[in-house]
C-alpha cells in the first residue's frame, strides 16, 4: 500500500491507511493517556507510539532521573492507584522493579532500574482507540 515516511536522524514517523508509528522523540507521544503521569524529575530520552485502524493503540516513554529507584517506584504505586489503575503484579530483583497494571481493559507495564546513580524508567501503555 501507500505510506508516508518521514525519517529525521534517530526519529521517524510512518503513516499508512492502516495506522501510524512514530519513534525516537524526547517528548510525550501525542496519544499519551492523561491517567499515566510522567515522573516530574524525569528527562525523556525516547518515546514512540503506534495507532492501528483495526486494533489497540500503544505508546512508550523512556526517561531517566537522578532520584532513587525506590522513590520512583513509590511514586508510581501511588499515582497508579490515585488514577484508578489496578496494580496486577510487582516484581523486584536486584536493581530492578517491574509493575504491571490494568484499567478499563488497558494494560500498562513500568520497568524501573538503577545503575551508577541513574534511574532509568520505561513505561508502555495500551490506549483506547479513538
Amino acid at each position: 500500500g501507500k505510506a508516508d515516511v518521514n525519517i529525521n536522524g534517530g526519529s521517524g514517523k510512518i503513516t499508512t491507511d492502516e495506522g501510524t508509528v512514530e519513534w525516537g522523540t524526547n517528548k510525550k507521544p501525542d496519544n499519551w493517556p492523561d491517567d499515566v503521569e510522567i515522573y516530574e524529575d524525569g528527562q525523556i530520552t525516547y518515546s514512540g507510539y503506534s495507532t492501528q485502524n483495526s486494533g489497540k493503540e500503544g505508546a512508550v516513554v523512556m526517561f531517566s532521573t537522578n532520584d532513587s529507584a525506590q522513590k520512583v517506584t513509590d511514586f508510581y504505586k501511588k499515582e497508579l492507584a490515585d488514577n484508578g489503575w489496578k496494580v496486577e503484579s510487582t516484581y523486584q530483583s536486584t536493581g530492578a522493579t517491574v509493575i504491571g497494571a490494568s484499567k478499563d481493559g488497558r494494560g500498562l507495564a513500568i520497568t524501573i532500574a538503577s545503575t551508577e546513580g541513574v534511574t532509568n524508567v520505561t513505561i508502555g501503555v495500551e490506549n483506547p482507540q479513538k
